[in-house]
């Protein structure tokens, strides 16, 4: 038998949970949704706008970015934090490292990181980043590069640790995200032909 959820305004990708809750952000007004075996747990108001894919934590804390706060809700749907960051539009471009810090890339050039308490890290502006992307970051299976889209280039490594570009990659910027496998392979796919 196939079951539906009705998800008015989604333009982000469900999550799961480890203790198996559906949860999924829907925007305009941004609201975040839970269910269990499809009945619905609870839903609740967050912001005004949201195209985020929300990263959970291994507590079962979600981070969604609703413009211009991100927010740190509990899995009973609490707000415990939000902080407002001033980078402009962001859409799924969400990741977190193997130290819950959350990343994400802003409307200014810019990839933060901000802590799992909700206090900026660092801020490191890259003009060939590609600003207001579509597709979150990657990480290296040692969690210390993070691959970033580029406008400029197709493929940015940026080192967490030092705060440096280790390389670029190409002359094009790309039809969607890195994604990384466990041996370290980067894998892309270009919007155009025409790699250097």
């Amino acid at each position: 038998i196939i079951k539906e959820i009705k998800a008015v305004n989604l333009e982000s990708c469900p999550i799961i949970s480890n203790d198996s809750l559906l949860l999924f952000a829907t925007s305009w007004p941004c609201s975040l949704f839970a269910y269990k075996n499809y009945d619905s747990l609870y839903s609740e108001l967050i912001g005004f706008d949201d195209h985020t894919t929300p990263v959970i934590d291994n507590q079962n804390n979600l981070y969604i970015f609703s413009e211009p706060d991100l927010i740190k809700i509990n899995s009973t749907g609490e707000m415990l934090w939000s902080v407002n960051l001033n980078v402009g539009t962001l859409s799924a471009s969400l990741n977190m490292d193997k130290a819950g810090n959350i990343y994400l890339i802003g409307d200014d050039y810019s990839i933060k990181s901000i802590s799992n308490d909700g206090v900026l890290n660092w801020s490191y502006n890259e003009n060939r980043l590609m600003k207001n992307t579509f597709h979150s970051p990657a990480f290296s299976p040692d969690g210390n590069t993070i691959y970033l889209q580029g406008e400029t280039v197709s493929l940015i490594a940026f080192d967490i640790n030092t705060k440096t570009i280790k390389w670029e990659f190409g002359n094009t910027a790309l039809k969607s995200g890195p994604i990384v496998d466990s041996d370290g392979n980067c894998y892309i796919i270009p919007s155009n032909q025409g790699f250097d």
